[in-house]
């Protein structure tokens, strides 16, 4: 789909309404609101980006806890405005027609970084809020918006209207409006997106479409740009709108007169291409995904906790599943089957590698859980991520389910010696010390160079980013955490799943279970990248000794050294080197003092040792 300058040729035909008033106070129960949870998060993103803009530092100048409450707000204000929240939809899986605009976006998201590290290296010796407005404006949107915002709204009033999708969010938004237009004749329903193109789809006489883009406030009430399709419909004397899009896709500059001139002397089309658009403009399929989803608790739970990333590898790998007798998605002669994931785009250093190396073997735990729950045998994972100005994929060759017990209860061993003990005051301190520890291990197992204290303490500290090394550490710090997150997920996505029994081999039960219940502290995204108050000598003295006593090493001498352990031989050009996977032997000069506040990192194992290679 994509009908370009749609929303444009509309407009100038007239069929759009500009700055009209959204709703009317005290009406609320005749009139909902039905938004696409992706395009209100960018919605709100754009907001506070225009409020922060002018500010230094090099990255996102917008506080994830930022978009929770700023989220919550807007919802405020449609309701004060008579808006009825009928529900909000997010993405859980990607049409394979969609993949290619995809990568085309990552791909666009890397060239954004590159040029936006050019003009902020040239801007940084110059002095001018005007020019750091446009260079921020340049910046591709940080990493987790949409799943911090989902989340936020999760745990609100909002709960019960939120929804994890099996497709695009649009699409069900477009479901959701046919339902409820079918049940409420006489109400009013407004779907708030930013995409035109659901204007294309049949959603009901009464069915409005709302472009988030053009919100604006005055006082207390809302305006917006919007259109009526079956108004549309009406005007051209037709009974829908998709001979008009078709040919409006043909020619992109074609005007809505003159296709409805032709329409009107009967150039009505009857090709093969006109029946497959049609096809892409129905929602039949979304209808009865969303049924299922509004009467089976179980499903709609199972789906909630997802973020987009891992909701799509759920899906596919569901699909496949159900799919069992035939061959998975071939990629050629030579290669085994496979499933995508596109990883979110960190802000990064662009003239280094990603910073997604880190975690690696999280995230493969993470594919491995859902795999087996799924009874589907190891599978190759591609991974779509940021590689220099470019986009690849990272081939993964998933374990063989037997050596998951194993590793999810090493891992459950290594992180609990942190989150159970009381060397921090509060829970998201624990994890962020725990999420340092695997971040320092990762480094240890593929041989990088070990951060400072200093430079740790500035990124838990959420210190604003004045140098790239900074960024980088950041970026190597959240893909720590989202890794972590991911294998979180895959867990309580097996459990909501089951009912809670865990429905895995016996072998893998026991200790799933545990690690669930031990990652189910782990904080949300806003409460996890908020800056810690704790003081930083607090933290200097953890991190030294955190540093030592898995180095081995002086904090003093920590950036200068590269541990000598040799990487193992890359198996492909697609798969990146990781280390043999044994245990790092740890020097024994810290004290037991030292020890022990450091949250017993001496006792605890290698985490990537325990998951193995």
């Amino acid at each position: 789909m994509g009908i370009e300058r749609l929303f444009t040729r509309l407009q100038a035909a007239g069929f759009i309404q500009n700055d009209r008033k959204l709703g009317e106070p005290d009406c609320r129960t005749h009139h909902h609101a039905v938004i696409d949870g992706p395009a209100f998060a960018y919605f709100v993103n754009g907001r506070l980006k225009l409020k922060k803009a002018a500010e230094p530092g090099i990255g996102s100048v917008v506080a994830y806890t930022e978009y929770a409450a700023e989220s919550l707000r807007w919802l405020q204000l449609f309701e004060n405005d008579g808006l009825d929240i009928h529900a909000i939809y997010f993405d859980g899986a990607l049409p394979v027609t969609k993949r290619p605009v995809r990568i085309k976006r990552l791909q666009q998201h890397a060239e954004q970084l590159h040029a936006y590290k050019l003009r902020h290296d040239h801007l940084s010796r110059k002095v001018g809020a005007p020019d750091l407005v446009t260079c921020h404006a340049a910046l591709p949107e940080p990493s987790f918006i949409v799943p911090a915002v989902r989340e936020a709204l999760s745990n609100s009033a909002y709960h019960d209207r939120i929804f994890v999708v099996p497709g695009e969010a649009d699409n069900f938004c477009v479901a959701a409006a046919g339902q409820l237009s079918e049940a409420n004749k006489n109400e009013l329903i407004s779907i708030f997106t930013n995409d035109s193109d659901l204007a294309v789809f049949e959603s009901g006489p009464s069915t409005r479409i709302v472009m988030l883009s053009s919100m604006e406030t005055t006082g207390t009430v809302l305006t917006a740009s919007s259109c009526w399709p079956s108004r549309i419909a009406k005007s051209i004397r037709s009974e829908n709108l998709f001979a008009l899009a078709y040919h409006m896709q043909l020619d992109p500059y074609v005007s809505v007169a003159r296709v409805q001139a032709r329409l009107e002397h009967g150039d009505q089309p009857t090709d093969r291409g006109f029946s497959d658009f049609v096809a892409q403009y129905s929602s039949a399929i979304e209808q009865v995904a969303l049924g299922l989803l509004q009467t089976d608790p179980r499903k709609r739970r199972a789906l909630l906790e997802l973020d987009a990333r891992l909701a799509e590898f759920v899906c596919q790998v569901r699909d496949l599943a159900i799919r069992a007798d035939t061959p998975y998605v071939l990629r050629s002669a030579e290669t085994a089957i496979g499933v995508d994931v596109y990883l979110p785009f960190l802000i990064d250093d662009p003239s280094k590698a990603s910073a997604w190396h880190i975690g690696a073997r999280l995230r493969e735990a993470a594919y491995t859980t859902i795999l087996s729950y799924h009874g589907s045998p190891p599978t190759m994972v591609y991974e779509y991520k940021r590689a220099g100005n470019n986009v690849t994929a990272r081939k993964i060759v998933t374990k063989e389910h037997a050596d998951l017990p194993d590793q999810l209860a090493a891992l459950l061993t290594s992180l609990s010696h942190t989150i159970e003990a009381d060397t921090l005051a509060t829970n998201v301190d624990r994890w962020r010390y725990a999420i340092v520890q695997t971040l320092l291990w990762d480094f240890m197992d593929t041989g990088t160079t070990l951060p400072t204290a200093e430079d740790l303490a500035h990124v838990l500290l959420g210190r604003r980013n004045l140098h790239w090394e900074h960024v980088r550490l950041s970026a190597q710090y959240q893909a720590c955490f989202y890794s972590l997150r991911m294998l979180r997920q895959s867990l309580r996505y097996v459990a909501c799943g089951s009912d809670g029994a865990f429905d895995l081999p016996a072998d893998e039960r026991h200790s799933a279970r545990a690690l669930e219940k031990l990652l189910n502290g782990l904080p949300g995204i806003a409460e996890f990248l908020v800056p810690s108050d704790i003081d930083m000598k607090v933290w200097l003295d953890l991190l030294r000794t955190c540093i030592a006593e898995i180095s081995g090493i002086d904090d003093t001498t920590a950036a200068l050294q590269v541990p000598a352990r040799k990487k193992r031989k890359m198996k492909s050009k697609n798969v990146p080197s990781v280390s043999d996977g044994q245990a790092v032997v740890s020097g024994n000069s810290a004290s037991e003092k030292n020890r022990a506040r450091a949250g017993g990192v001496m006792s605890s194992r290698n985490i990537f040792a325990a998951l193995g290679t």
